[in-house]
């Protein structure tokens, strides 16, 4: 009978120590926030089928992002805006395949976020990388790092190249 004590504490205190960075973030540590988002991007000169290189961008910040936790050691108050800005075919799938396509590619861009918090709104700026197979895929940067799903608003990479996407995410922001 003492045995299962014994690994129960041991489990337990290995349990307890993988958590313990999961903790809420205070002021000898950063800030965090899961948050998602979505905009409508602009990708010129378009997804299609064939491989190849182009940009992609929201309308200014005409995206939104609602986040839960904190932003620069201050509690969220409220849903933001967030911009989309940089070039498609770039990484290592987009290299493999010889540029960015609708099936699969890849992506660098920059995050432009602004959110309200206790203290007053708070404007972040991160790069990302992105990489996606069909419809969904994921991004990483030094602060905002998630999962994203997109799909055509304008074109079909059939019969037109898609130009436009809604993009959706949700990611953890570090600040």
């Amino acid at each position: 009978m003492r045995r299962p004590r014994f690994f129960t504490a041991i489990f337990g205190g290995i349990l307890a120590g993988s958590l313990a960075p999961l903790g809420t973030a205070g002021a000898d540590g950063p800030s965090a926030a899961i948050c998602t988002w979505t905009g409508q991007a602009t990708f010129s000169p378009g997804l299609t089928f064939t491989p190849r290189q182009g940009t992609l961008q929201f309308q200014g910040q005409s995206g939104s992002i609602d986040c839960r936790g904190t932003i620069r050691e201050a509690e969220v108050t409220g849903p933001g805006t967030l911009g989309l800005q940089g070039d498609y075919g770039l990484g290592p799938l987009s290299q493999a395949f010889g540029g960015g396509a609708c099936h699969e590619g890849g992506a660098r861009f920059v995050f432009a976020i602004t959110i309200p918090t206790k203290n007053g709104p708070v404007e972040l700026s991160t790069t990302a990388d992105a990489e996606h197979i069909g419809p969904v895929g994921q991004y990483q940067g030094p602060s905002f790092s998630g999962v994203l799903r997109f799909s055509p608003a304008k074109g079909d990479c059939v019969n037109s190249p898609a130009t436009e996407l809604v993009m959706t995410g949700q990611g953890l922001l570090l600040s």
